[in-house]
């Protein structure tokens, strides 16, 4: 009988920031059972108000230079250092899109025979190129690593034609639950939003890939058409600034509100009437989960994949055309309402988006990778 023992597990990503594919790993972190497998976190980049204070209360945060600024033969090196010197893990699981076959090669002359490559993004190609794709998947099989990802899009985008395991984002129902419509009424306050303010929400990082540039066209056409519309962009980034500054230019430029990072985004989105999702590219997003549990009707790019409805909420993809978005968006605010969020909670459990459903595909995923190796 094989006796039953922690696993050790790295966990890499590029930062422990409030982002979708931090949200997912830190999932793990609260959900898998301690006494099976203990997480130690390996990151590029320092995040203020990120997940960092909850990982170290029962974990490691290991930091390490990013590619950029060291070169690939240094980061490869640093990399399988600190790996030996925290070691010894029996899985390196990293979450680094087209970083992942560096620091899969780094693992595995680290000595690690379990080493899990895992796509969050569809636009990875947009991102390094061509080149950088192929020498990726070249050290990935070299590596010998497992391949996962959050979405087939995703999956196609980092590994081409070689075989992987789809595991879906999950997301931490319970944190839906327990909202109520006093919590809307004491948010709404608090941020000086009316009470009969029609709230159109985007949540996501600012960068060119989120695509907030457009999502601020649509607000100037909608506040404009619709009196009782307010804008609420939740985030931050490398272009938040220059959205700011584009918001700052509009005739109801008060009406579009910046909030930052925050942790409290079930309850920004129970808060809201419309959710709101331009993105050039994504991965499975995890927003775009969240936003289906509180039952909001989503408008979402065409661009992104359409594993993410859940078939229960009114989310409609259309084309970046910001005339079509605004009369879509002024036409919803009008006519459509929000679905109740028990049975919207209920539809995305059945699609397999419950991370308590999810754990034990990933359990089984760590088992079968060990054994593997």
């Amino acid at each position: 009988m094989r006796k039953v023992r922690q696993t050790r597990c790295l966990q890499v990503l590029y930062s422990l920031g409030l982002g979708g594919a931090e949200s997912t790993v830190i999932s793990y972190l609260k959900n898998v059972p301690n006494e099976k497998v203990a997480f130690d976190f390996l990151v590029h980049k320092k995040i203020e108000d990120g997940y960092e204070q909850q990982v170290l209360d029962s974990g490691t945060i290991i930091f390490t230079e990013n590619m950029r600024s060291v070169g690939p033969f240094k980061y490869i090196r640093n990399l399988r250092e600190l790996i030996e010197l925290n070691g010894p893990y029996d899985i390196v699981h990293i979450h680094m899109d087209a970083m992942n076959g560096f620091v899969a090669f780094a693992a595995r002359m680290a000595g690690v025979k379990c080493i899990i490559c895992h796509s969050h993004s569809a636009g990875i190609r947009s991102v390094v190129g061509r080149a950088g794709i192929i020498v990726c998947r070249i050290l990935i099989q070299i590596s010998g690593a497992k391949r996962v990802a959050c979405g087939a899009d995703a999956g196609k985008a980092l590994f081409g034609n070689m075989d992987f395991e789809v595991i879906n984002n999950g997301i931490d129902t319970s944190y839906f639950e327990c909202l109520t419509n006093r919590d809307a009424i004491l948010f709404r306050r608090k941020e000086n939003i009316p009470e009969n303010a029609i709230v159109i929400t985007h949540v996501g990082r600012f960068d060119d890939a989120k695509n907030q540039k457009f999502a601020i066209e649509v607000a100037d056409f909608v506040i404009e058409q619709n009196e009782h519309a307010v804008f609420v962009f939740v985030g931050d980034g490398v272009t938040r600034k220059k959205c700011e500054e584009q918001a700052a230019s509009l005739h109801s430029s008060s009406r579009v509100l910046f909030l930052g990072l925050r942790r409290d985004v079930p309850l920004i989105l129970y808060s809201s009437n419309i959710f709101i999702m331009p993105s050039v590219y994504e991965g499975l997003p995890v927003t775009l989960l969240e936003a289906q549990c509180v039952g909001l009707p989503c408008f979402v790019s065409d661009l992104i994949t359409k594993e993410a409805d859940c078939g229960f909420c009114d989310v409609q993809y259309l084309p970046l055309d910001v005339n079509l978005w605004a009369k879509e968006v002024i036409s919803t605010t009008v006519t459509t309402e929000k679905k109740d969020m028990h049975a919207s909670l209920q539809a995305i459990k059945r699609k397999g988006f419950d991370v308590r459903d999810n754990i034990g595909s990933l359990l089984t995923l760590y088992e079968m990778a060990e054994d593997e190796s």
